[in-house]
């Protein structure tokens, strides 16, 4: 029994596609007037958590969800909204 389980965890494993593993945020898509709307976003995103990820910031996840809400999150950083009216969206 003790080695099926550890085919099945082989088998699981090594058909994860490793491309998912080995995606990186395109920070650079993000361009800033000032470097204090940098530092803004840089600050929430790595507080704010994912709503898919268990426990990873926005800053950190990769799931398309996190994308979708640094990309609002920057919307309104651009658009000179504050913190606390960014924390309502």
């Amino acid at each position: 029994m003790r080695n099926i389980i550890k085919v099945a965890v082989i088998l699981l494993l090594s058909s994860t596609n490793p491309i998912v593993f080995a995606q990186e945020i395109d920070m650079t898509a993000y361009h800033f007037d000032t470097p204090n709307q940098q530092k803004q976003f840089e600050a929430m995103t790595s507080q704010l958590r994912c709503l898919v990820c268990q426990n990873e910031s926005l800053w950190d996840s990769t799931a398309p969800l996190a994308k979708d809400l640094r990309t609002e999150i920057y919307d309104k950083i651009k658009q000179g909204e504050s913190e606390a009216d960014i924390n309502n969206i």
